[in-house]
């Protein structure tokens, strides 16, 4: 569970992510400097906190994001893995963009081409 500390540690680690975006996520790079990459690293590492509440508060806040919008949700599949048997580890990264504007909900920013 996410106490106060745990969702202002949610709360910068989910902005960095966003301001970073998907340009070699790390710790160190998500950090910044030493006393925010140790932020992280305890939130991340808190058995308090859990995927699914991770998972829930980023849901909570996209779904507040595009509330009463028309957002077009934009998918691609990508094989990280396939070892030729049938084996596969795959990823399927999605976008939300605001199909009035071409912007991502809640900024005014266009997404990187």
């Amino acid at each position: 569970m996410c106490h106060t500390s745990g969702i202002n540690a949610w709360s910068f680690t989910h902005d960095r992510l966003v301001k970073i975006g998907p340009r070699g996520i790390s710790v160190r790079r998500l950090g910044g400097n030493r006393a925010d990459q140790v932020l992280i690293s305890r939130f991340l590492r808190n058995d308090k906190v859990t995927v699914e509440e991770i998972v829930s508060l980023a849901a909570r806040g996209a779904a507040s994001r595009v509330a009463g919008k028309h957002i077009l949700a934009i998918q691609d599949t990508t094989s990280m893995h396939d070892d030729g048997k049938g084996n596969s580890l795959v990823g399927d990264a999605t976008i939300a963009v605001e199909a009035e504007h071409g912007t991502l909900p809640g900024s005014d920013r266009r997404p990187d081409p």
